[in-house]
């Protein structure tokens, strides 16, 4: 198991700022079923969206080191719920590109629990 950040601004906000403990479990269930983890963002301040959310609760993980990123997404799905009250709305973990390249978002909800 291996969890690296893309560089020492990223350990940063993640070390600096409260993690909601689902997140957490996500985290450590990803790395241990994945193996190698590149935390590529995690708390951005002053973000409007769930990367600015305290406690924090979306990582962005590198997809480039899968060799199916869309599997390691679609068993993370299965594995976790995001939220069982609006189910299929939303995902713990999807490949998406806002604009700074491909990437795995896991995220949770404080109603996500394992299947």
């Amino acid at each position: 198991m291996s969890v690296r950040f893309k560089n020492q601004r990223i350990l940063h906000n993640l070390l600096d700022h409260p993690v909601h403990p689902t997140m957490t479990d996500v985290l450590y269930w990803f790395s241990k079923r994945f193996y190698d983890v590149v935390i590529t963002s995690a708390y951005r301040e002053g973000d409007t969206g769930i990367h600015g959310y305290l406690p924090l609760r979306a990582v962005d993980v590198r997809s480039t080191i899968y060799s199916n990123p869309a599997l390691v997404a679609e068993e993370t799905n299965r594995y976790w719920d995001y939220d069982p009250k609006r189910p299929g709305r939303y995902q713990v973990a999807f490949l998406h590109d806002v604009g700074r390249g491909i990437h795995l978002h896991l995220q949770v909800h404080p109603r996500t629990v394992r299947r």
